[in-house]
């Protein structure tokens, strides 16, 4: 009798079946009667087989999803490798690291092996990233001075000029989230314009006037110093 598939046999006068060498882990074999360990094929590359004696390439496990395999004849699960940080992989039995996908711009991963986009972190709000593949939350860059931003995962700088704190305030710190960042300009001052990043940019009201309020938007805010008063100083809060 022939020796079975996933098996053969290197002697002669053999007697009983038992005697059939089996193909090794990560190798299976599909004819009979083979007579040396080269008849056994070798599991592909993204596949690994940890039995031995294996009789067609479907006892091959496919490596899963977030890992690739390059080589071949990988007799266990460990031996598949793992998409790096920045990426992920949705599908089984990968061959090459380029089946690893990069997370998207205005996201980061910081684990190993990950199987979905949605594994993928989103830049937090006061934030942007252009790139793709980012590893950490410190490659999210912080909107500048003078703006905020509340969104999350946004992808550029412009995000955040559209929301640069508005006419009567400034903001000196970066990776503000919200409007309330923006200070506003204190009485006997005013400011026109937006996106200011210091409280020097607030003008002050000329001579002749004052102004009580705070975050004030224009010279015409600044009253003028009633009859028979006048006034030599600049940004004076009290008539």
């Amino acid at each position: 009798s022939l020796c079975g598939a996933g098996k053969y046999q290197t002697g002669e006068g053999v007697i009983v079946e038992t005697k059939c060498s089996l193909c090794r882990f990560g190798e299976y074999q599909t004819g009979t009667g083979m007579v040396s360990a080269g008849n056994c094929s070798r599991c592909a590359a993204g596949k690994y087989q940890t039995g031995s004696g294996m009789a067609v390439e479907g006892d091959c496990s496919l490596c899963g999803a977030g890992k690739y395999q390059t080589g071949e004849g990988m007799v266990n699960e460990g031996d598949c490798l793992l998409c790096g940080a920045g990426q992920y992989q949705t599908g089984s039995g990968r061959i090459e690291q380029s089946a690893c996908l990069l997370c998207w711009a205005g996201k980061y991963q910081t684990g190993v092996g990950l199987v979905d986009e949605g594994n993928c972190s989103l830049c937090a709000a006061g934030t942007f990233q252009t790139g793709a593949g980012m590893v950490a939350d410190s490659n999210c860059t912080l909107c500048g001075t003078g703006k905020y931003q509340t969104g999350s995962g946004l992808v550029s700088e412009g995000s955040c000029a559209v929301t640069a704190c508005g006419a009567g305030r400034y903001q000196t710190g970066t990776g503000e989230t919200s409007q309330e960042s923006c200070l506003l300009c204190g009485p006997g001052k005013y400011q026109t314009g937006s996106g200011m990043v210091a409280e020097a940019s607030c003008l002050l009201c000329s001579s002749g006037t004052y102004q009580t309020g705070s975050g004030q938007v224009d010279p015409g805010s600044c009253s003028l110093c009633g009859a028979g008063k006048y006034q030599t100083g600049e940004g004076v809060i009290v008539e």
